[in-house]
């Protein structure tokens, strides 16, 4: 595959090359919720940093952030992120661009649970793409126009949970 020159950043000294295309590996709402009802989420995981490697070398992109988004019943993207071990397994999702976190759950090991919890990931997206999301601290839900006005790191909070907290640690913060 030859990339035009208009998107090639650098060519290395090894014929490699970086270019400035940031690719995303995309699912659908149902091949997400097959995904994540697998038997094994260790193989889950080593076979999705097999395809983020293949698509990241072929268009010479060497950051591995949001490169797995699912798309929910509306079309709105979401980037996932599954981290953990044999222990247990962690699902994290935001919006498409990484701004809000959507959701943050450990993955069942019972099948039936796991569903559950894929079923509330779902939904919470859903009511994201029509002005809501849950407050990163209460759970409660919140309008976005005022969860973004509460915004510490990729949390959204209410008007409650910021003021008794959120709002004291964000005035602390140096973002340098």
């Amino acid at each position: 595959m030859t990339i035009p020159d208009i998107f090639i950043r650098k060519t290395n000294a090894d014929g490699t090359f970086e270019s400035n295309l940031t690719p995303a590996i995309i699912f659908n709402y149902m091949d997400f919720r097959k995904l994540l009802m697998s038997d094994d989420i260790a193989k889950l995981c080593d076979d999705l940093e097999e395809l983020r490697g293949y698509v990241a070398d072929a268009v010479g992109f060497k950051w591995g952030n949001g490169f797995f988004r699912f798309s929910n019943i509306f079309g709105n993207e979401y980037t996932f992120l599954i981290t953990g071990n044999h222990k247990g397994w962690r699902l994290a999702v935001w919006d498409h661009h990484g701004g809000a976190s959507i959701a943050t759950t450990s993955i069942p090991k019972d099948s039936k649970e796991r569903g559950e919890v894929i079923t509330k990931v779902l939904k919470a997206t859903e009511r994201h793409t029509v002005g809501y999301i849950q407050c990163s601290a209460c759970k409660e839900e919140v309008p976005i126009a005022t969860a973004n006005k509460h915004a510490y790191f990729a949390g959204r909070y209410c008007d409650t949970c910021w003021d008794s907290k959120y709002k004291q640690l964000e005035a602390n913060e140096n973002y340098n």
